[in-house]
């Protein structure tokens, strides 16, 4: 179901994330820092969203928010004339 790619990234801070699809991203620092299972945990909370969709569902409640902005500022517009 998912195309599951891990890669790391030389970024100067500590982090990880995943995007839709399955690619998750773990920087040097975090590697640097964490032992095998915490690393493993970092992985698995990432596959979790993944799994959960959490970076679709942000996507799509953006552009909701985008969408009613846009609705709102035509309104207003719409009155002035």
């Amino acid at each position: 179901k998912y195309a599951w790619s891990f890669q790391v990234i030389d970024e100067p801070y500590a982090n990880a994330f995943a995007f839709p699809g399955g690619n998750i991203f773990v920087t040097q620092p975090l590697l640097d820092m964490a032992d095998d299972a915490e690393v493993m945990a970092v992985l698995g909370h990432e596959i979790g969203h993944v799994v959960h969709r959490h970076s679709q569902q942000r996507i799509v409640q953006a552009n909701l928010g985008l969408l009613l902005v846009q609705v709102l500022i035509a309104g207003q517009h719409g009155d002035a004339d």
